[in-house]
């Protein structure tokens, strides 16, 4: 089998060769290659190299540089293709940037030891270490300070770790700032939910709340009412178009609410936490993706594995109207706890139907992941190769990332 880097090599000959050829003549006809071959040679291309590629193809014609933005490619060729095999993405913090690294994900993975090797995409800056994103169709939402004349403004944008591409979003008028990121997979619209306050403390109720779609001609911020003013509280999860995230509203840090913001039809619902369920939203809990329902993930006591405990809890939302949870409590078999040994892990998310996938936050050698299937009882320890070399102060890693080469 050819190894990438050939694979690659030859990609550039092929539009080199193509470039000559249409620069060389002096009659080009843009149909002399058939776009069905054209979509066939470009989806060949390096993900990384699209943007360069694209520019190289504007210079021979307007019909090669179209090919990049339509559907056929961008949806079915790659985003289709690379849903099907999705991969593990990781981004590691250093002082004022965020490095991204990918890696084949292991599904179902039945022996230790196993390991892959997470390979360098692009680095964008970002200061925020405690700030939470998520991948969405193999984009994020970042930002980050900008400090000038020693005053401070938060910048925000939307990255894509494929291509290096960043897109710079509108500013607001505002000190304090919360912002989701989602996909309305009906309408096939990114937008961006946000809420904003008078100052910077998680105190209080946030008063404003608006929203940018992306994709449009001129990016604008919109107003937004909600009834049930509230303050939003640090974990989210965006599935299948509706955005959960915790918050109360009573100005204080404990959850006493989830609420959901369908970015299809931009309106909010609210589910109260009862007290018999308090524990799965609150601050030690993580929300997941379920098998397409809301789920939360939580260590029994105290925060994580590494201090002593190898049982957690999880609970998922059957009935949101009647908000009717199930709870599950697993307890990891003795072997999970001798392959973690004291390394400090936190649940990351699902794959597949029964994987739960848990993970390091520092850049340690050897750096691991451990998946946890809970209809086996079983652990398995995956080692990552190439983090640890990035020496940066922590790591995040996210599940079911996919390549995506649409344009913004």
């Amino acid at each position: 089998m050819k190894s990438q880097r050939q694979n690659d090599t030859e990609v550039c000959l092929t539009i080199t060769r193509l470039t000559k050829l249409s620069k060389n003549s002096t009659n080009v006809r843009e149909d002399l290659l058939p776009t069905d071959l054209l979509i066939e040679i470009f989806s060949r291309f390096p993900t990384k190299h699209i943007a360069k590629y694209i520019a190289t193809c504007r210079c021979v014609s307007k019909l090669w540089s179209s090919i990049f933005y339509r559907p056929e490619f961008t949806d079915v060729l790659f985003l289709t293709k690379s849903s099907a095999s999705p991969q593990l993405l990781f981004a590691c913090q250093t002082q004022s940037e965020l490095l991204f690294l990918s890696s084949p994900q292991p599904q179902d993975p039945v022996e230790n030891p196993s390991l892959v090797t997470a390979s360098c995409l692009t680095k964008v800056p970002f200061n925020f270490s405690n700030e939470s994103f998520s991948t969405i169709n193999g984009f994020l939402c970042l930002r980050y300070d900008i400090v000038k004349e020693r005053k401070s403004s938060k910048m925000q944008f939307i990255c894509n770790p494929s291509t290096g591409q960043r897109l710079p979003l509108p500013k607001m008028k505002t000190v304090g700032q919360k912002s989701y990121f989602g996909y309305d997979p009906i309408g096939k619209q990114y937008k961006l939910f946000s809420m904003t306050s008078s100052n910077d403390k998680y105190k209080g109720n946030w008063k404003e709340y608006r929203i940018l779609t992306l994709g449009t001609q001129k990016l604008s911020w919109r107003r937004k009412e909600c009834c049930v003013p509230h303050c939003p509280v640090h974990n989210e999860i965006c599935i299948n178009g509706l955005l959960y995230y915790r918050a109360n509203g009573d100005g204080f840090t404990k959850a006493t609410m989830i609420v959901c913001f369908d970015f299809r039809s931009e309106k909010f619902s609210f589910m109260k936490v009862t007290e018999n369920f308090s524990r799965a939203v609150d601050h030690k809990a993580t929300l997941i993706n379920y098998n397409g329902k809301l789920g939360s993930l939580r260590w029994e006591e105290p925060y994580s594995l590494s201090r002593g405990t190898g049982s957690f809890v999880l609970w998922v939302l059957q009935d949101a109207e009647k908000h009717k949870w199930s709870k599950h409590v697993y307890v990891l078999p003795p072997l999970g706890i001798e392959l973690a040994g004291m390394a400090e892990l936190y649940f990351v998310g699902v794959i597949g139907t029964d994987e739960i996938v848990l993970s390091m936050d520092i850049p340690t050698k050897p750096f691991y992941l451990f998946y946890y299937n809970i209809k086996r009882n079983s652990i398995v320890r995956v080692e990552i190769q190439g983090i640890q070399a990035l020496k940066g102060r922590s790591v995040r890693t996210l599940l079911n990332h996919v390549e995506n080469v649409n344009l913004m």
